[in-house]
């Protein structure tokens, strides 16, 4: 009984010391928009430009409808995103929606790296722009 007792006790601990890293980091996706003042093809440009800096492999583009996608390579800290760009023409100025998910689907955590191929990506775009 007390081997029962301990053993549950245990697995308790894990799940809420899971809980609250998946609290700290956000969970397996981050999502990011901006606006920047330019025309759409520039900053289709400059989209293209920046993924390419930030070493994201390309997969798919659809000029029609404003959307590039593309991966990030396999690191420690996971098995690599798929990243999805969107673009969208507005009257004060071209709105870029950055979105960042890991590829295993079964991955809870991402140890904060969506995040920072968010930040990675429009710090690049700022310089670019």
């Amino acid at each position: 009984m007390d081997v029962f007792i301990l053993t549950l006790l245990f697995l308790l601990g894990i799940v809420l010391i899971s809980g609250l890293v998946f609290w700290q980091y956000g969970g397996s996706e981050y999502e990011e928009k901006r606006i920047i003042k330019t025309s759409y093809e520039d900053a289709s440009t400059v989209v293209e430009d920046a993924l390419r800096y930030c070493k994201f492999t390309p997969k798919s583009k659809y000029p029609n409808r404003g959307i590039i996608n593309a991966e990030s390579k396999w690191t420690m800290k996971s098995f690599g995103e798929d990243i999805q760009v969107i673009l969208s023409e507005k009257e004060e100025g071209v709105h870029i929606s950055f979105y960042s998910r890991c590829k295993l689907e079964t991955q809870i955590i991402d140890w904060g790296k969506n995040e920072q191929n968010a930040e990675q990506f429009f710090k690049a775009v700022k310089v670019m722009a």
